[in-house]
């Protein structure tokens, strides 16, 4: 619990820009700084019985729990406030090229990092099972769906990279997605910072979030977040 209120009171922190402005986004601050709060608790198990847990070395129930939530949250606010989630299959004009082209290079980029940086070893059925599917679905749901959406209302978007128009909400969702997988606390209520999680999340982030940007939709995030985690395995095998 410790983790998700520290992790929570960063994300109001990282909001505090657009609290300060005299304009209708506060509503979509605060519906973020709300659903951040309650997908920490679906993803990290707060509330789940022992008897409802599904898997068992991943965390698969946190996992469609989060996704399920963010999903459901989506199709209303989506309704409701008129709010882009990019929760669809179609792509931006244009956008399809060059965005695969990144994509291409950025695996290249990887795999050689992981090469290098992994050792030897023999994931599970179930592991390739869960990295081929729930951490894209789930994350890229959370994160570049519906939070980056509800951000995307708060922040105008004022930077342009490569093509693609960014808000702070992209800074937010990003610097959030890296704290997540870097710091903690263990059994005995010690912090911990991993800085290399940290770092490696940090420009994950940031880069799925430019492709949600760049194509207008969560399918190309969704696709190379879970090729990149499966990347990983296949590079165990290899070795």
């Amino acid at each position: 619990m410790n983790t998700i209120i520290l992790m929570s009171v960063i994300g109001i922190i990282l909001c505090i820009p657009g609290f300060i402005r005299k304009n209708n986004s506060r509503k979509y601050l605060f519906f973020f700084i709300v659903f951040f709060f309650i997908d920490q608790c679906l993803t990290r198990n707060v509330y789940f019985p022992e008897f409802i847990t599904i898997g068992t070395t991943w965390n698969w129930t946190g996992k469609i729990a989060s996704a399920l939530f963010s999903l459901f949250v989506i199709l209303i606010l989506r309704k409701k406030f008129q709010i882009d989630f990019a929760l669809t299959l179609k792509q931006r004009k244009g956008s399809l090229k060059p965005t695969l082209i990144t994509v291409g290079i950025l695996v290249i980029i990887g795999a050689v990092v992981l090469w290098f940086s992994s050792s030897k070893g023999n994931p599970t059925l179930e592991t390739h099972l869960f990295q081929l599917t729930m951490p894209g679905i789930a994350e890229e749901l959370a994160f570049r769906g519906l939070f980056l959406g509800l951000l995307n209302n708060a922040f105008k978007k004022s930077c342009r990279i490569f093509g693609a128009e960014l808000s702070w909400g992209v800074v937010v969702t990003s610097l959030l997605f890296g704290l997540w997988h870097g710091i903690g606390f263990d059994n005995t209520s010690n912090f911990y910072f991993n800085f290399e999680p940290f770092l490696m999340t940090l420009l994950a982030g940031f880069t799925l979030a430019w492709l949600r940007e760049k194509t207008g939709s969560l399918l190309i995030p969704v696709l190379f977040h879970n090729l990149i985690n499966e990347l990983g395995n296949i590079i165990m095998l290899l070795k």
